[in-house]
């Protein structure tokens, strides 16, 4: 993994904030690393709802932040991506400097 990393690669894994799943005493896959599923050695095991929810939910995540990693402000600084993070509601730089009255 740590080639990856010199080459500019980001690990996103899924958090327990947003995967309640993953805090269930079922018997799902999924770990913060990343969705994944339990299929049994005989591969009979469909994945289950949650194992799915998890899977779109980082989805989504990966979605936000390469999306968020896309807005290059006109320095060529990469726009701070926390943005992602405070406000759910926000998807890009600009939607996030508007509801929030950031200055252009």
């Amino acid at each position: 993994m740590i080639p990856l990393l010199h080459l500019g690669m980001i690990f996103l894994g899924s958090t327990y904030g947003e995967n309640p799943e993953m805090m269930s005493d079922k018997f799902i896959g999924g770990s913060p690393y990343g969705p994944s599923t339990i299929a049994g050695s005989d591969g009979s095991r469909q994945p289950a709802e949650e194992d799915l929810n998890m899977a779109s939910t980082l989805a989504k995540r990966v979605a936000r932040v390469a999306r968020g990693l896309n807005q290059i402000v006109g320095d060529g600084q990469f726009f701070k991506i926390q943005f992602l993070w405070k406000c759910a509601d926000c998807v890009s730089a600009k939607s996030y400097r508007t509801h929030h009255d950031r200055p252009e």
